[in-house]
């Protein structure tokens, strides 16, 4: 039985095919767009969960208790850290923050040292809606830096199929340091240069395992297939523009430089038609990639929604090291279309093994 899971290859194969009955496509004219903030860290996963001390109040019912006297080491960590969310958080203009801060002040009655406080964010943490903001405590930062410097993330992929198709598979990564996301962009780009000897007339671009990280790296990389110009954009809560675009291996947001690919690649047959493949598991970073996509002619997606972290991560860090990781802006694309969620393929099919669509013809 052919599975669903090879349909999504099938359809961007037969997208691709069709360059073999049209002459090339004009290279792709990006709609000037937004104007930059620092490129969002990785996000961390790892929290700590409330110590039973610290959650015996219930969120909603601190409005109605008085206020109480805290520890001052601990009022002013927590201020620090709710100071920094008011004023940069991607939800700062929808939340009734006296009422938060009262909540999260009534809940801190019982903390004493900054160990406490840190249980305390992360708990008022969990009342928000918004599962790409995070905070970490000191030891939980250098263990995350520890883990990310040690393995940043499986090695991309790419190659020919029947011959006339390009490959590229963009896995997750995540970069600490601008060394290593300047060699993941270069081996991608050296990746498609290889698979680009071979001429295909058009490439699929699979982000179906790209859960996110450093979306400087990823731009830069795939670069050659996505073509020189404005790409997309950061927007924040109050329509200020930071736009993402990528210039002889460079991937840059306004005039900052992100990532450099060394000896960047320019296709042989500039603006192929582009099949791009996501699931449920493209997220953050890997959706910045989608969405750098969209608007680009000749470019279709296939597969399921994606994740929906569609917001840009800033590291806030705090006075005694610990860091708060922050959402505080929106993706945009580069016809200014604004994400906030998950973003819906213009096919929806399941994802698949790119060689299983081979095995079926």
């Amino acid at each position: 039985m052919k599975s669903a899971v090879s349909a999504g290859l099938l359809f961007a194969l037969l997208l691709v095919a069709a360059c073999t009955q049209a002459p090339p496509s004009a290279p792709a004219v990006a709609t000037p767009r937004p104007t930059a903030t620092p490129l969002p860290t990785p996000e961390p996963t790892a929290t700590l969960l409330p110590s039973p001390e610290l959650t015996t109040t219930s969120p909603t019912a601190a409005d109605e208790t008085p206020v109480p006297t805290l520890v001052p080491e601990v009022a002013a960590y927590l201020d620090e850290v709710l100071d920094v969310m008011q004023a940069h958080a991607v939800y700062r203009n929808e939340m009734d923050w006296p009422a938060f801060r009262a909540r999260v002040t009534n809940v801190g009655r019982n903390a004493k040292s900054l160990a406490d406080a840190h249980q305390v964010i992360q708990l008022a943490l969990m009342w928000i809606d918004d599962p790409h903001t995070h905070f970490m405590t000191p030891s939980q930062f250098e263990d995350y830096t520890t883990r990310i410097s040690r393995n940043p993330g499986p090695p991309p992929e790419a190659r020919l199929i029947e011959g006339q198709f390009g490959y590229l598979l963009l896995p997750a990564f995540s970069a600490l340091d601008a060394e290593t996301a300047n060699q993941f962009a270069s081996s991608v780009q050296a990746l498609i240069r290889a698979v680009d000897a071979g001429s295909p007339c058009g490439w699929v671009v699979d982000l179906t395992t790209n859960t996110g990280g450093s979306s400087g790296p990823m731009q830069a990389g795939v670069g050659p297939i996505l073509g020189e110009g404005v790409v997309g954009a950061f927007v924040d809560p109050d329509g200020e523009t930071y736009t993402w675009s990528y210039a002889a291996g460079q991937a840059l947001v306004d005039d900052k430089v992100l990532t450099t690919a060394s000896e960047p690649y320019e296709l042989s047959h500039p603006a192929p038609p582009v099949a791009v493949l996501t699931s449920r598991r493209t997220a953050s970073a890997g959706e910045t990639v989608v969405v750098a996509f969209r608007g680009r002619p000749d470019t279709h997606s296939f597969g399921q929604p994606t994740g929906g972290l569609t917001t840009g991560v800033a590291s806030r860090e705090m006075s005694d090291g610990g860091m708060l990781l922050l959402a505080e802006v929106y993706f945009a694309d580069r016809a200014g279309v604004v994400y906030d969620g998950p973003i819906a393929p213009d096919e929806v099919v399941d994802d698949g093994d790119p060689d299983a669509v081979l095995r079926l013809r």
